[in-house]
């Protein structure tokens, strides 16, 4: 295994901690990028950019073009994408979404060469496409072609901004993420939160601490991703304190550092905060149970069973 890929193994999961936001990206004052919850792109306005059902509005006055696009749609679920594939092949005219959507469905189910072969074979491409491709460079450590992509775009956005430098992140390659920090034209809450879980995940707590310290405003992500940062990283002491100090906190906040108490037997502070939560999830009691069943503590476990 290559460096590359190993230090992508140790660096996604903290990456993939951001995607359990809804998190706006923008790319101009008038156009706008939203990745939601799903890991679909939508405009700032709410309208997905990547059709997900058959509400979409054609783009073109060809019904029989709107009607294959969702047909597509339709298909490109997992399971489904040799069924989309097909349906895409015998497309006698294709659109923007057409292959927005193609690309999609590759990546989704993990086919970066299929995904590829469809974003070279496009006429004309759009920050759509871009974006998901080189999200989907950055996932398998082709970081060549993720720069070739980005610097083809005719106009870059805050989402292959915070894609590009995430991947340096992964490969370990820091001067040169340092350097592409420099670059960036505007840094948004998720960009700044990359950054720190990109030092993180390259065990370089020094230096994630102090782009925490420097952002110039911080959300419930923000806080959250640092507490996580500092129990990935063994220190216990530092992710409670900075916890206590978080001016808000969601139930996913409560369950890091729940898990991270459990993760260190410190039993007593991971019953406190359970019994202290506003509110509570599957994934709480479930850890919770399975901590205590762990450390043998199988009375206390029943109670929350």
């Amino acid at each position: 295994m290559c460096v590359c890929q190993h230090r992508r193994r140790i660096c996604q999961p903290s990456f993939r901690f951001l995607r359990h936001f809804k998190a706006t990206i923008s790319t101009d004052p008038e156009k706008g990028l939203v990745k939601n919850a799903n890991g679909v792109l939508v405009s700032n306005k709410g309208t997905p950019l990547i059709p997900k059902n058959l509400s979409l509005k054609p783009r073109s006055s060809d019904d029989a073009l709107h009607k294959r696009n969702a047909e597509i749609t339709i298909h490109g679920r997992p399971g489904k994408l040799e069924e989309a594939k097909k349906l895409f092949d015998e497309m006698p005219q294709r659109d923007d979404v057409s292959y927005n959507s193609m690309i999609a469905f590759y990546l989704k189910n993990r086919d970066i060469l299929g995904a590829e072969a469809v974003f070279k074979a496009m006429p004309h491409r759009n920050i759509v496409a871009e974006s998901a491709m080189i999200d989907g460079y950055v996932k398998v450590g082709r970081l060549d072609d993720v720069r070739n992509v980005f610097d083809s775009m005719t106009h870059s956005n805050a989402f292959s901004w915070t894609s590009l430098i995430s991947g340096y992140f992964s490969c370990g390659r820091i001067e040169e993420a340092l350097h592409l920090f420099d670059q960036v034209p505007e840094r948004n809450v998720v960009f700044w939160t990359s950054v720190v879980l990109g030092f993180a995940c390259n065990a370089l707590m020094d230096h994630a601490r102090r782009f925490f310290y420097l952002m110039p405003e911080k959300n419930i992500i923000a806080w959250t991703a640092m507490v996580k940062a500092y129990l990935d990283n063994g220190y216990f002491s530092e992710a409670y304190k900075l916890f206590r100090e978080m001016p808000e906190r969601n139930v996913r906040s409560w369950n890091i550092m729940i898990s991270g108490c459990l993760r260190v037997n410190r039993m007593n502070e991971a019953i406190g905060l359970f019994e202290s939560m506003p509110d509570r999830n599957h994934v709480s009691w479930t850890a919770m149970v399975s901590g205590l069943a762990q450390k043998k503590m199988i009375g206390i476990a029943w109670k929350y069973f």
